[in-house]
C-alpha cells in the first residue's frame, strides 16, 4: 500500500514508504477481529491497561499479568475496581468498572455504620488497587469471543500433567493420567491474528491502537520510513503541520534520530503506556524544544483532542 498522496505532498524532498511493521499492522487491521479488539480496548482505559498487562505477560497466565497490572493502572490513574466511602470512612461499595459503567447516578446508599444516606455521583468513586485474578479475568470475560477465549487449565501436582480443557465440557477435578486431584485455573487466549501482532513484543498493538484512535479524524499514516534513515510510528497532518508520533510500551528505551526529526517535522509527540524515563524526556526537550509533547499514560485516549489543540 502506498503512502497517502496528501501526506507525501508535505514532504516534497523526502522519500516516504511504509516499513515492514507498518505493513504488518495494516494487515492485522484487515482481519476479522480488529474492529472487536479496538472496541474492547477503547471501552475504558482500565480495559486497555488490562490488555497491556496480558501482553507484557505474553498471555502466559493471569497470575503473571497481575504482577504488571497494578503499577500500570496507577500510572494510567484508573483501575478495574472503584471504591466509594461514607464521610465516616465506611466503605459503601467497591464495584468493578463494568458494573460502574452501567450505574445510573445519582445512586443512594445508606451507610451500615452511621446510617447516613449517601447520594453518590460518579466522582465519589476512586480507584482501588487491591485486585485479584477474578477482577482481571472479568475484564476479559465480557470481551468478544472472536478476540479472546477463556478456558480452564488443569495441572496435576502429582505427575505434572497440564491440559487445557474445553470450557463447554463438564470439568473433572481429577488428573486424566494419574487420577489425583488437580489444580484448576482459568486462562485467556488471544486469537491467532492477535498472537501474530503481539509476536516478539514489539509494541505494534499500541501503534495500531493510537492509529485507530486517530485515523477517522485526521490524515494519518502508520509505520513510515523517512529517507530510509528513520521510522515514524505514525505521521499526522493537521492544520498544515507535520506531526511525528512515537509510541512506547516501555519506559527506558531512548528516543532516536531527534535531530533529523526536528528538521523534518513541526511536532514530535511521545505516547507512552508507562511513566517514561525522565532523562530521555529531558534530552528530547533539550533537542526539540517546543516541538516536543509527552502524552502521559492516563491521556492516551485523549490523543485526538491533544492533536486538535496544537497550533
Amino acid at each position: 500500500m502506498s503512502i497517502n498522496p496528501q501526506i507525501k505532498s508535505f514532504f516534497p524532498k523526502l522519500e516516504l514508504k511504509h516499513s515492514s511493521s507498518g505493513d504488518k499492522i495494516m494487515t492485522y487491521d484487515k482481519s476479522k477481529s480488529a474492529n472487536n479488539l479496538f472496541k474492547f480496548i477503547s471501552s475504558n482505559p482500565a480495559i486497555r491497561v488490562s490488555f497491556n498487562s496480558m501482553v507484557k505477560a505474553d498471555f502466559v497466565s493471569l497470575e503473571k499479568a497481575i504482577s504488571y497490572l497494578t503499577n500500570l493502572l496507577k500510572q494510567s490513574e484508573t483501575s478495574l475496581l472503584y471504591e466509594a466511602k461514607c464521610s465516616c470512612e465506611q466503605i459503601l461499595e467497591r464495584p468493578h468498572i463494568y458494573n460502574l459503567q452501567k450505574t445510573k447516578f445519582p445512586k443512594s446508599i445508606t451507610c451500615i455504620n452511621c446510617k447516613k444516606v449517601n447520594n453518590l455521583m460518579i466522582n465519589n468513586y476512586v480507584p482501588h488497587y487491591d485486585l485479584d485474578l477474578k477482577d482481571l479475568l472479568k475484564a476479559f470475560y465480557l470481551g468478544d469471543d472472536s478476540v479472546f477465549t477463556i478456558s480452564p487449565i488443569k495441572e496435576c501436582f502429582e505427575c505434572n500433567n497440564q491440559i487445557v480443557e474445553e470450557s463447554s465440557k463438564k470439568l473433572s477435578l481429577k488428573c486424566k493420567d494419574c487420577s489425583k486431584l488437580a489444580y484448576v485455573s482459568m486462562q485467556v487466549f488471544p486469537n491467532k491474528e492477535i498472537k501474530e501482532l503481539l509476536k516478539d513484543r514489539q509494541g505494534y498493538w499500541l501503534e495500531w491502537y493510537v492509529w485507530r484512535l486517530l485515523k477517522d479524524k485526521y490524515v494519518v499514516e502508520i509505520g513510515v520510513m523517512v529517507n530510509k534513515k528513520y521510522e515514524a510510528d505514525l505521521v499526522v497532518i493537521h492544520n498544515k503541520k507535520k506531526i511525528f508520533i512515537e509510541c512506547k510500551d516501555t519506559s527506558d528505551t531512548a528516543l532516536m534520530n531527534l535531530h533529523e526529526i526536528k528538521k523534518d517535522f513541526d511536532y514530535f509527540i511521545l505516547v507512552s503506556t508507562c511513566n517514561y524515563k525522565a532523562a530521555h524526556k529531558e534530552n528530547a526537550k533539550k533537542i526539540l524544544g517546543k516541538k516536543f509533547y509527552y502524552v502521559t499514560p492516563d491521556k492516551i485516549e485523549r490523543i485526538s483532542q491533544i492533536i486538535g489543540e496544537l497550533k
